[in-house]
Formats: C-alpha cells, sequence, structure tokens
C-alpha cells in the first residue's frame, strides 16, 4: 500500500482549473474552512462534512487514485474533492478482522494494535520518503466514540517526489471500531485540520 503516488500528483489539474479556481476563492471566503456543510451517511454511520466531497467507491478496480490501497477492513467508503487533491476513506470493521490485526500486533488491546497497525503500513509503504506522525491527539466526540488522531507527514528523500500530509483518526465505541483516514498535498491541507476535527466530533 503506497501513498505517495497520490500525493506526488500536481494541485493544478489542467481539467480541473476553472473549478479549482471557484473553490479556492470559496474556501478562502470562509474563512479557511471547506463551506456548505451536510449530514452524510454510509457503513450504518452519519457524519458532518462539506458537500464538496463526492463518493468514490473505494473498491472500484478502475479509479485513480486506487484507494482500495489505503483500506484494510473490507467495509469502507472513499470520498474525494478532486479538484483540491483531497481524499479520504472510513473503514468499519468486523470481529475477525479485528482479531487478526490484534494477533499481529500483539499490543494490549485493539485499540492500540489498530493504531500501529496503521502507522506501521503507513511507514513501510514509504521507503523513498521519511514518514513522520504527531503524537496521539484526543478529540472529543458529541456521540460516545473514544478518537484519537495523527497527523501524518511525508518528506521525499528524492527531488522529483512532492512532500505531502494526511491525518489518521482510530475510532471506538464499545466492541466498534471505525478508522478515517485523509490524504492529500501539503498545499491543500494547510487549513483543512479543523475539517477533519468537525467530521470526528459529529460522527456517529
Amino acid at each position: 500500500m503506497r501513498w505517495i503516488y497520490m500525493l506526488g500528483l500536481t494541485l493544478f489539474f489542467a481539467s480541473c482549473a476553472n473549478d479549482q479556481e471557484v473553490k479556492l476563492r470559496d474556501f478562502v471566503k470562509n474563512k479557511h474552512n471547506l463551506p456548505d456543510l451536510k449530514k452524510h451517511n454510509g457503513l450504518n454511520h452519519t457524519w458532518t462534512m462539506s458537500r464538496w466531497f463526492t463518493k468514490q467507491d473505494a473498491s472500484d478496480p478502475y479509479l485513480y487514485p486506487d484507494l482500495k490501497g489505503l483500506c484494510s477492513a473490507r467495509r469502507n467508503i472513499g470520498y474525494t474533492i478532486e479538484s483540491l487533491n483531497l481524499y479520504m476513506t472510513i473503514e468499519d470493521f468486523n470481529q475477525e478482522e479485528l482479531e487478526e490485526i490484534h494477533f499481529l500486533q500483539d499490543k494490549g488491546t485493539i485499540y492500540a494494535s489498530l493504531k500501529q497497525h496503521y502507522l506501521d503500513r503507513l511507514e513501510a509503504s514509504n521507503s523513498y520518503s521519511l514518514f513522520r506522525h504527531s503524537i496521539p491527539q484526543t478529540v472529543k466526540n458529541r456521540h460516545g466514540f473514544k478518537i484519537q488522531w495523527y497527523h501524518l507527514s511525508l518528506e521525499p528523500l528524492e527531488d522529483y517526489y512532492t512532500s505531502g500530509n494526511g491525518f489518521l483518526a482510530v475510532m471506538q465505541r464499545r466492541n466498534e471500531f471505525v478508522v478515517i483516514q485523509w490524504y492529500g498535498s501539503e498545499i491543500a491541507n494547510a487549513y483543512v485540520a479543523d475539517d477533519f476535527k468537525r467530521i470526528l466530533q459529529n460522527f456517529d
């Protein structure tokens, strides 16, 4: 699994230039927040995020980038704001998947094993870049999910790759576990940590 190829894409796609310019102007006008919030739903969950996100079937092998490659759970969905080069996946784990990850990671809890599983995968997928992550940060969720999230960064070791950023959140409510990943260019992610946290705060 690699996310360097997604981050290496140029932010300024010629085919999306007009849409990108409009969205960037609206983004600035909205005090660097993604606008037009609405309630989304999928995988028996609901959350609030910008209407700009469009659903992208993470399991579709013909789509680029391959969001399926980011996912460990069979139940997953993907979203993108293509003109801004932002990509997000949401995964909901079954018990068999959790037990396998917990067995392989052998951490004290399933929650700890799941966090380590994703950090290990991300680091292993980027042998030509320096992968860093923040210490885990806690977000208070209004529906009872326990949530810790990381800010991720990618510093290329070769000049022809670009730097990138992302977020990873691991969520638990009783025996239910959800992982949300968000990736994009460094430019695209410069102001959107609060947008990501809003999703986590309202996730149900």
